[in-house]
């Protein structure tokens, strides 16, 4: 069984949350785009500054979210391609590290860009979809079990992301199957969670 955070985008946040996976000893990867500090000013949040990014990449797991974080449906198949090999390429040039994982932004990708992800020598492409736990039947397209930190999912109707990431992750150490959680950090400030994120990572990390 194997426990895992997926931290998207590269805001501010994510130092605090990987100091969180390090004090509770939770495997985290971070998908972060290649121009990650021109996101943030087009979405108008905090980007990590260059120490705390140095210090992550060390310290954890970095899977590309694309280089400009554009969505790969909506844009010319020879263009995603780019967006695709092209990060994984200048990812592994600036960290000096292997980058096998790529998480698709706001989940957008068919068949083709599944397909890409896969000739361009990933191992592995992350969704947002979720509610599941387990091996994913294609690992070019894997569901995750929740959203943390974000209270407007549909899938969380009648409870919140809290209660339903516990289930599952409650469900995943009873049937040994694997648990894979993922967020954005700038969504921990936007909806006050920090104490509930701290809580979840803390479980995530329990035994």
């Amino acid at each position: 069984m194997q426990i895992t955070l997926s931290v998207d985008d590269g805001s501010k946040e994510d130092i605090k949350i990987a100091k969180l996976c390090q004090k509770y000893g939770v495997k985290a990867v971070f998908y972060w785009p290649v121009d990650m500090y021109g996101l943030s000013l087009q979405k108008g949040w905090d980007s990590l500054s260059p120490k705390d990014e140095e210090w992550i990449a060390e310290n954890f797991e970095i899977g590309s979210h694309t280089i400009s974080h554009r969505y790969l449906t909506q844009i010319p198949l020879k263009e995603a391609i780019d967006e695709i090999s092209e990060s994984k390429k200048m990812l592994q040039m600036k960290y000096k590290k292997p980058i096998t994982k790529f998480a698709y932004p706001r989940g957008y990708s068919n068949d083709a860009l599944c397909t890409v992800v896969e000739q361009a020598g990933y191992e592995y492409g992350r969704s947002t979809q979720v509610g599941h736990i387990g091996e994913p039947d294609n690992p070019y397209f894997a569901p995750t079990a929740v959203h943390i930190g974000c209270p407007v999912r549909d899938e969380y109707s009648g409870t919140n992301w809290f209660d339903y990431g516990l289930k599952l992750l409650e469900q995943a150490r009873k049937e040994n199957k694997d648990f894979e959680a993922w967020m954005h950090g700038w969504e921990c400030t936007k909806y006050h969670c920090w104490d509930e994120i701290e809580k979840f990572i803390k479980e995530m990390g329990r035994g």
